[in-house]
């Protein structure tokens, strides 16, 4: 199984996805004010659905097209390599508790502004269908300011992120224009 995933979503990237039978809803705070100079770092993205498998190559391809979104949209990402070396060192990965305390305390350590969690569910078993559940959440107050939920077939993680990055930026720049 997981070789049919794992070429299904390889097959996507490389070609160019349709975007038919995607749903998507982005949600953000009201109040939802960007830091100044916002830094972001993604953690590893939880995987649900895809068997016993060792999932490094996987878990690393969600996260390339998550972190992707982002950079795309002129946010600074911090190196994965550096989250990833904080998680190990605090032993937050090893023990599978990355939850929003657990991540505003690598966010202060990593001094960012924001981190972002996901989630990915494998809903068809040929690999052609996922839901994907983005948040971030702010690492100084530890809410949540924004939310995306996709389904779609394997390009959704990406054009998730993408989506929730252009969102974040546009209503950034509207409150910043309006002050």
């Amino acid at each position: 199984m997981k070789n049919i995933l794992l070429a299904g979503l390889l097959s996507c990237l490389l070609t160019g996805c349709t975007t038919r039978n995607l749903v998507m809803n982005t949600t953000m705070s009201p109040d939802l004010a960007l830091p100044e100079k916002a830094r972001i770092a993604v953690l590893p993205i939880e995987l649900s659905g895809y068997g016993d498998e060792d999932l490094t190559v996987v878990r690393q391809n969600w996260r390339n097209m998550v972190e992707s979104g982002f950079l795309e949209n002129s946010f600074r990402v911090v190196d994965r390599d550096v989250v990833d070396n904080i998680l190990k060192e605090q032993k937050f990965q090893r023990s599978g508790v990355v939850n929003t305390t657990t991540s505003v305390e690598v966010g202060k350590i990593l001094g960012i502004n924001m981190v972002l969690m996901g989630t990915v569910r494998v809903l068809a078993s040929d690999g052609s269908k996922f839901h994907v559940e983005l948040r971030i959440v702010n690492v100084q107050s530890a809410e949540l300011m924004a939310t995306t939920f996709a389904t779609g077939d394997p390009s959704v993680g990406y054009r998730a992120a993408a989506d929730l990055a252009k969102k974040l930026k546009t209503k950034f720049n509207a409150s910043v224009k309006a002050e």
